[in-house]
């Protein structure tokens, strides 16, 4: 009886299945691969178990050890493997340029909001290389993700913030509204922007990376 119950615990607001704005990027051949892909924020890894399914070579990370047990044993069901991470999105212990595409689903919401955001921006594009595709999804109520014409996204990202973004991602697509599935499983309005790494400009100083 308690197994089942914390089973549905982990599970709560978390679908089983890979969100349809992944499976429409898959199936326009979008994301290319298959490759590295790093899913931050992972959840039950619904996006990257899908990925791993056909070629991709999956990086999960969480600050939940909870969450990447269920991970484990989601892939191993399916006789897959993937690297799983215990660690918080804005101190990665990633190399350099490891991935092929970056997911970020509803996080932006939750780091770039603290003081910490920066970090997480600095870190996405260190995880980069020349050819990444970065897909991030953020609630539109909270209005800030994209420092990119037209203005909803980005009006909540510090000058720093900016700057790092753009010197090494530019956006490949106009800002999509579609609903994305929320903490507790409702959809909720959300933008979808697509981001392609170019060759790296080198920012001015960095700041330093939180402990």
């Amino acid at each position: 009886m308690k197994r089942k119950a914390r089973k549905r615990l982990i599970y709560k607001g978390e679908s089983r299945l890979p969100s349809p704005e992944l499976l429409a990027l898959w199936a326009c051949g979008w994301l290319g691969g298959p490759g590295h892909v790093v899913e931050l924020g992972c959840g039950i890894a619904s996006d990257a178990l899908f990925l791993a399914r056909w070629g991709w070579d999956a990086i999960t990370v969480d600050s939940d050890r909870s969450q990447l047990r269920v991970v484990h044993q989601r892939f191993k069901r399916l006789g897959l493997r993937a690297s799983r991470i215990q660690a918080l999105a804005q101190g990665l212990p990633l190399r350099d340029g490891c991935a092929d595409l970056i997911l970020d689903r509803l996080l932006w919401n939750n780091v770039c909001a603290d003081r910490h955001g920066a970090h997480y921006v600095m870190e996405l594009c260190r995880i980069a290389r020349a050819g990444t595709k970065l897909v991030v999804r953020a609630k539109t109520a909270w209005r800030g993700l994209a420092c990119y014409d037209p203005p909803p996204l980005g009006d909540l990202l510090t000058r720093r913030m900016r700057e790092l973004l753009t010197s090494t991602f530019s956006p490949v697509h106009p800002l999509i509204r579609a609903p994305v599935m929320g903490d507790s499983g409702e959809l909720v309005p959300a933008l979808l922007q697509l981001f392609v790494a170019g060759r790296k400009k080198r920012p001015a100083a960095t700041a330093t990376r939180p402990a």
